[in-house]
This record gives C-alpha cells, sequence and structure tokens, in this order.
C-alpha cells in the first residue's frame, strides 16, 4: 500500500521503491494512538467504576453463586439489553482467571484502533483517493479517535460498548461499499446489527442503516432481492420485537421530552453534545458546537448538490452513513436526557458517540475534495484549501487546549481512582468509608457484590489480610515517636471536611508507606478507622533526604463516618507486603464543636 515499484533498469533486479513521504504520514498518525496508549498503560487501574458494579458485577455475583441463566443477560441496564458484553465480560472473566477490568479496557482500545483502520479503508476506496491524501485525513481521524477528551472513556472498560456500536457502523459501511453478493451482505449486516442491538440501545439504529445495497454492476431479478431482503427484514423486527418485551423506563431517568421543553434548549443540548468534544476551559463547547454543526451542514448541502448535478451517491455514502447514526443518537439523547438539564450534553461518557460526528465531517470533506475540488481550477481549489485549514487550526488549537487541561485533571484522576482502590481494599474495617459511595452509590450493593465475587477468587485485588485488619482496629500508642511518621496538620475545614497532611515511612523497607490508615478514638477510647490515605505527596522539608520526599500525604476528606463528640484523630503506616501496621505521632484532638 505504502510502496510501489520502480520502473525495471535493464541488467539489474527490480527493486520496490518505497514512498517515504507515506511512511512519514503513517508514523505521524500513529503518534496520537502511542500517546493515548502510553496515558492508558500509566494510569489504568483494576477498579471496577459505577455502572461496571451493575454490568457485568452483577452477573459475576449470579455466576458465583451458580444461578446465573440464560434471562440474566437479557437483563435491562439502563436502556440498554446488554447480552454481547455480557458474553464479552464473561469470556475475559476466564482468561487468566478473574475479574479485571484492564482487560476490557485493553479490548477498548483495539475497538478503536479498528475504527481507526476501518476508516481509513473507506476513505482509501473513494474514488480519485491517493494513499498520501487518505493518510493525510487518517492522520486527522486518529487525532479525533485518540482525542484528550476521551482520556476518562479510555480508562472506563464500560466504555468499550459505545465504541463497538460505532465500529459496527463502519463495518457496515465497508461492507455495503465492497462487491460482496448482496445474499451475503444481508447475512453479514444482519449479524452486525444484532450484535449492536443487545450491546447499546441505540444499536437498533444498525437495522435501518445497514440495510444491505446491491455491489455496483450487480443486477439480481426482482424475485432474488426480495428472497435477499425479507429475511433480513424478519430478523430486524423479530429482534427489535423481543428487546422491548418486559421493558421498563428507568425510573431515574427523566420522561422522553419532558412537557414544557423548549425547542432552543433541544438545540442547546445538541450543540453541546457536538462541542464538548473538545471540552476544555479556553474554549466556550457551546460555540465548538455551533462552528462544527455549521461545518457540517456546508458539507452536507455541497453534498447533496455534487449529487443532484450527477455525481455517484456511493462516494459520499460511507460519511453520510456515520453522519447518520451520529444525529440521530444525538437526538435520541437529547431527548431522553434534556429532562437532566442541558448541561447534562457535556458528560464525558457521550463523547464515545460524537466522535462519529467529526468522522463524519472528515469523511465528507474528503469525499468532496476528492470528487470535484482535487480536479477543479484553482480558485475552487483554494477557497476549498482555506476553508479546512482554518477548520484545522481551530481543530488543533482546541485540541491542544483540551491535552493541556486533560493531561492536569489525568493526575488528579489518577490519585481519586487509586483512592478509591484503597477504599475497596480495605472495605472489611471500613465498611462505611464515604469514598465507597463514590465506586458505586448503592452501598449495600456494593459491599455485597465485593464480599461474594472476592470469596470465589473473581476479584483479586490487594485486599487488606486478617494480619493487617487487627492492627488497625486498636489505637494507636498514644505517645507513639515520629520514627514511623506523623501528622503535621489535623483540622475540620470551613466546609466541614477532614483535612490532614503529614508523612509516613517505612524503616524496614526504606521507603515510603504504602498507605495510611486514618482512625478516631472517642472519650470511651473506642478505635475506629475511617478512611485510607495515599503517600506519594512531595515534602520539601525532606531535601536533606532525598528517599523521603515522597513520603508526604495530604487529603481532604468527608467525615460522614466519623462519630459526634470530642475524638482523638490517630493514624497507621502501612507496609502492604510485610502486612505490618507502624503508629504515626502527632495524634490530634478535636473538639466536637469545630464541625
Amino acid at each position: 500500500m505504502l510502496c510501489k515499484p520502480e520502473a525495471e533498469v535493464p541488467s539489474q533486479s527490480t527493486r520496490p521503491s518505497c514512498d517515504f513521504a507515506a511512511w512519514a504520514l503513517f508514523a505521524l498518525g500513529i503518534a496520537p494512538v502511542a500517546l493515548m496508549l502510553r496515558f492508558v498503560l500509566t494510569n489504568w487501574l483494576p477498579l471496577p467504576y459505577w455502572d461496571e458494579w451493575s454490568t457485568p458485577g452483577a452477573m459475576f455475583v449470579s455466576w458465583c453463586q451458580g444461578t446465573l441463566s440464560f434471562a440474566d443477560f437479557f437483563e435491562q441496564h439502563n436502556e440498554s439489553r446488554k447480552v454481547f458484553p455480557r458474553l464479552i465480560y464473561l469470556t475475559l472473566a476466564q482468561i487468566r482467571g478473574g475479574w479485571d477490568v484492564r482487560k476490557e479496557i485493553a479490548l477498548l482500545f483495539v475497538t478503536v484502533c479498528a475504527i481507526c483502520a476501518l476508516f481509513y479503508r473507506l476513505i482509501r476506496a473513494t474514488p480519485g483517493a491517493t494513499t498520501r491524501a487518505a493518510l493525510t485525513a487518517w492522520i486527522a481521524a486518529t487525532l479525533l479517535a485518540f482525542s484528550p477528551g476521551q482520556f476518562e472513556n479510555f480508562l472506563w472498560g464500560v466504555q468499550l460498548e459505545p465504541f463497538l456500536v460505532g465500529c459496527g457502523v463502519l463495518a457496515i459501511a465497508a461492507v455495503n461499499t465492497s462487491g460482496i453478493p448482496l445474499v451475503w451482505k444481508c447475512v453479514v449486516n444482519a449479524t452486525i446489527a444484532l450484535l449492536a442491538t443487545y450491546t447499546v440501545a441505540n444499536g437498533m439504529l444498525l437495522w435501518v442503516l445497514g440495510l444491505p445495497l446491491l455491489a455496483r454492476g450487480e443486477s439480481l431479478s426482482r424475485r432474488k432481492i426480495y428472497f435477499a431482503y425479507a429475511p433480513y427484514l424478519v430478523c430486524a423486527i423479530a429482534a427489535i420485537r423481543f428487546y422491548f418485551i418486559g421493558y421498563n423506563h428507568p425510573g431515574h431517568h427523566p420522561d422522553l421530552l419532558p412537557e414544557g421543553t423548549r425547542v432552543l434548549a433541544l438545540g442547546h443540548y445538541l450543540l453541546l453534545w457536538v462541542g464538548s468534544y473538545f471540552y476544555s476551559p479556553h474554549f466556550d463547547p457551546l460555540a465548538i458546537g455551533a462552528v462544527a454543526s455549521v461545518a457540517w451542514l456546508a458539507a452536507l448541502g455541497a453534498t447533496m448538490r455534487l449529487i443532484l448535478r450527477g455525481r455517484s451517491w456511493r462516494t459520499f455514502y460511507p460519511p453520510l452513513l456515520i453522519g447518520a447514526y451520529a444525529c440521530v443518537t444525538a437526538c435520541v439523547t437529547a431527548f431522553g436526557r434534556i429532562g437532566f438539564g442541558v448541561n447534562q450534553a457535556l458528560d464525558m461518557r457521550y463523547r464515545t458517540f460524537s466522535l462519529f460526528f467529526y468522522l463524519a465531517l472528515l469523511g465528507l470533506l474528503f469525499a468532496i475534495y476528492c470528487s470535484c475540488v482535487r480536479q477543479a481550477g484553482i480558485l475552487r481549489r483554494r477557497v476549498f484549501a482555506v476553508t479546512c485549514g482554518i477548520l484545522a487550526v481551530l481543530a488543533m488549537s482546541a485540541w491542544t487546549s483540551s491535552y493541556i487541561a486533560a493531561a492536569k485533571h489525568a493526575t488528579v484522576m489518577y490519585h481519586r481512582n487509586l483512592t478509591l482502590l484503597r477504599a475497596l481494599e480495605w472495605v472489611d474495617v471500613i465498611p462505611d468509608n464515604p469514598d465507597l459511595l463514590l465506586i458505586y452509590p448503592i452501598i449495600d450493593q456494593l459491599l455485597e457484590r465485593t464480599r461474594i465475587v472476592r470469596e470465589h477468587k473473581l476479584l483479586r485485588l490487594g485486599f487488606a489480610e486478617n494480619r493487617l485488619l487487627k492492627q488497625v482496629r486498636k489505637p494507636p500508642p498514644s505517645d507513639a515517636a515520629d520514627s514511623f511518621g506523623r501528622f503535621d496538620t489535623c483540622m475540620f475545614d470551613p466546609n466541614h471536611n477532614l483535612y490532614i497532611t503529614g508523612w509516613a515511612w517505612l524503616p524496614d523497607r526504606d521507603r515510603r508507606a504504602d498507605c495510611v490508615v486514618i482512625g478516631c478514638q472517642d472519650a470511651s477510647g473506642r478505635f475506629k478507622p475511617i478512611s485510607v490515605l495515599e503517600t506519594g505527596v512531595r515534602r520539601d522539608d525532606f531535601s536533606a533526604e532525598p528517599g523521603r520526599r515522597d513520603a508526604g500525604f495530604s487529603r481532604t476528606f468527608n467525615p460522614a463516618n466519623v462519630p459526634a463528640g470530642d475524638i482523638t484523630i490517630a493514624a497507621w503506616g502501612i507496609d502492604v507486603v510485610n502486612k505490618k501496621a507502624y503508629p504515626l505521632g502527632g495524634a490530634t484532638r478535636v473538639a466536637a464543636g469545630v464541625r
């Protein structure tokens, strides 16, 4: 693909002459992929988070208890019936034994790579496309697919599901533009649409969008066409009808298009839905959404004019199909979520869908270029180049700003997730830790499901063992020295949150403590662990001892599980490897009235 044979030279063997410019473009397109891969490998953690405790969490509980049934795979999750994802999760759990969400994250990454590969396949097949032009558009596609706005989605395994459906859309476009006979297109597209339907709710759109098309030059009798389409339509009706048997509108979701919803509010929601993809403090998502929408409408209008003037509609079919999927999904989302308010459109989860809006815009611009601009006069080429240049500059400015903001947020997000992971690992000693609510808001279900999957060795985290549990349930000695660390600050802030700083050291291993368990002792002498803190905060006061510079800890947290009355805050430094707890000095008494 990237090399072309050199003309033969007499008396010399024929040697391939590589197109180094094409290889350079390919390397440039790989850069965003490598950047995202580095980010994922640096920040991923084996922490099941929010929806993952419902799907696949509930299924894993049934599996462990031996009650998993066929009906469990069709159980409704919000508006979706996640049959296919549940099969994937169950399969992944049996690879190297255990529920590790990093397996889903790895598959998510591969899926997005497949999306980019399919996109290149589609644009390279555009009549008039060259390798270099297609690679240039592909670079833009990889920048979009691996955008910094997706950082958080790439660390959440459940986001595999919408990416799978989007990948199905591009796969259908590739099938319908191929020379495969109609009958086989019906089989392949029906399979993709069926899998998408039972992956995410909007996957059922693929039955309509994936309607098989006759290949260019294929001629069939009306009877054979009916014979091919009839089973496809029967499968579509059956799949959708079965989907809604026993379906219930989620009680925690607003009604579809609540009464009093204004058209302007819907428009505002849609623009935010589009513009959130490049969200950053320096770019207004509403403005970005407006610019992108105008560009999309202009490209769509140009496409319609070209088709009406005799250009083949097949040239524009792939981006139109992708755009239809994105636009219908946006409208369905707006109708179903506008009750939460327009700002709900900024939720990072929806960027897995809005990606396809930008891929469609990119594909349309590329098809227009290949169809009429490439062979047009110099004035038209310049106008098109200037227009695309302006859009590219705006997009790259927004992308760069988004990257800077996301890179800063990534550090915060990693430490937040690490704190949540510690809270889950220490759930036996601190079952009322408020941090657990950030993992899954239904705390009773979280505790029960954690217990079951842990007992069956399906969830293999670094849970605190009995030896450590016994130690940290006792109060540290009141006269603990500073050999292993101490509190520097312990107070309630004006918002009634507990603010703690200090440091913790393990002399036996000559390194910082793995974590710190904070507890409180009431007037009766009863000690209760209340939170787990990570170490790793830089301490400039240890500049003379470089090894201890990262031994600090600092955190403000919700003291909802702290008992009322006068209390003494104390802590243990934890050595997870040797299963030891070391008392920290500086235990602090806090007056009840401060809170």
